[in-house]
């Protein structure tokens, strides 16, 4: 027995409905990750920042790399 799903999603619908979920958590747990910066609360060094921001570029970059190669046009004569 097949249970109905209601209609089907148009897949610009269905990106930009979890890109938008997706991306709305990206951005908490940024700000989650901001809340460390409170010198009362933590202490850290220069060294642990630049690891941690070192890894987020990277993930943004490999992130937006596989975006691009997705776009890339294919030659033809």
């Amino acid at each position: 027995m097949q249970k109905n799903k209601g209609p089907i999603e148009a897949p610009r619908e269905k990106f930009q409905r979890i890109a938008t979920l997706r991306t709305n958590n990206v951005i908490k747990g940024l700000q989650s990750l901001a809340k460390l910066s409170n010198p009362r609360s933590y202490s850290y060094s220069k060294t642990e920042l630049n690891k941690i921001f070192s890894a987020i570029n990277n993930e943004v970059r490999v992130a937006r790399a596989m975006f691009d190669k997705h776009q890339r046009e294919r030659f033809e004569l």
